[in-house]
């Protein structure tokens, strides 16, 4: 594994806008099994807009990447904790550093870290508050049952997730 883990690193590393690469997952921790895939994070710079996501294989392994700026990863690590989830922060805390140009891979750990240990915000939801979200969940998928398969709205998602692609 070590060999395609150094084609992949070495492969990224040439791309001016890859400033951090971070195993993480299975491999990460030494759990990994014959059907483990390797799990990336790679961290661009601010320049690069776009997030990207995807699979390759290099000597029979299969690695998933995900791939997006610094500036994203820190948004989602505040986004998901407001959301009473620590998965991103979770995955970064046990990630090993690959290449870590700027040290920023340090710093996205630290914070990851940070995130585990605070505990979350405990949040008052009323029975109201439940029983209304209930009854919207339930009249929105009344109302896209109802919905003709031609309805513009399929064609709308086929689009969006076929651009994704």
């Amino acid at each position: 594994m070590e060999n395609a883990l150094e084609i992949f690193v070495n492969e990224w590393k040439t791309k001016n806008y890859v400033t951090g690469i971070l195993l993480t997952g299975s491999y990460a921790i030494g759990l990994e099994n014959s059907n483990s895939d390797v799990d990336i994070r790679l961290i661009f710079n601010s320049k690069q807009k776009k997030s990207i996501k995807g699979l390759t294989t290099i000597n029979g392994y299969i690695f998933s990447y995900l791939g997006r700026s610094s500036e994203k990863t820190f948004k989602s690590f505040s986004k998901d904790f407001l959301m009473n989830n620590k998965f991103e922060a979770r995955i970064f805390s046990i990630g090993k550093i690959l290449y870590d140009e700027k040290n920023i891979l340090e710093k996205l750990i630290e914070t990851g870290k940070v995130y585990l240990e605070t505990p979350f915000i405990q949040k008052k939801i009323s029975k109201e508050i439940v029983n209304t979200n209930m009854y919207s969940i339930y009249s929105n998928k009344t109302f896209l049952e109802s919905l003709p398969e031609t309805s513009t709205f399929f064609l709308t998602i086929i689009i969006i997730f076929s651009d994704k692609q």
